[in-house]
């Protein structure tokens, strides 16, 4: 069963692009009522603006100029974010400034859907991080008002 603030690894995961299927990271925001389940892929390749992606930066980075809005939660290579000593082996970035970057399925349609392999869960993020990437996450224009929602009050309770 698919579960909130938790990371996760699809042997392979099917792009929406017709791109080949690779193996990739996802994390986790939120799960509804419905079963609606809110995630975010990671990447290893940043998007980010030059002088925002310095090795000496990490968490929430935001910027809006020129170039366009964005904002990503960046993790440092093999910093140990979660249970079972989990640690990326390089800087990761959570990815949330596209609409298309925060992904809305069925719980139950996640394999069928994305995954067409085993699904791996690799780590329970520990609270303040999970915290910390929700903070993020609440900056982003395009996530919709009812997880916002969901989202504060999960941060209020904690």
């Amino acid at each position: 069963m698919i579960k909130p603030q938790h990371i996760y690894k699809a042997k392979n995961f099917i792009f929406e692009n017709n791109a080949s299927p690779a193996p990739k990271y996802f994390i986790v925001f939120h799960i509804d009522e419905e079963s609606i389940l809110l995630f975010s892929l990671t990447t290893s390749k940043s998007k980010l603006p030059s002088d925002l992606d310095l090795p000496e930066i990490e968490g929430c980075v935001f910027f809006n100029d020129e170039c366009g809005y964005g904002h990503s939660y960046i993790l440092k290579q093999d910093y140990v974010i979660g249970s079972n000593n989990f640690a990326f082996s390089e800087r990761t970035y959570i990815q949330i400034e596209f609409r298309t970057q925060l992904k809305e399925i069925n719980s139950n349609n996640l394999i069928e859907k994305y995954v067409t392999k085993e699904l791996i869960e690799c780590c329970c993020l520990f609270d303040d991080e999970f915290d910390k990437i929700l903070f993020c996450l609440l900056k982003s224009k395009f996530l919709k008002n009812k997880y916002k929602r969901a989202i504060q009050q999960k941060l209020i309770r904690d």
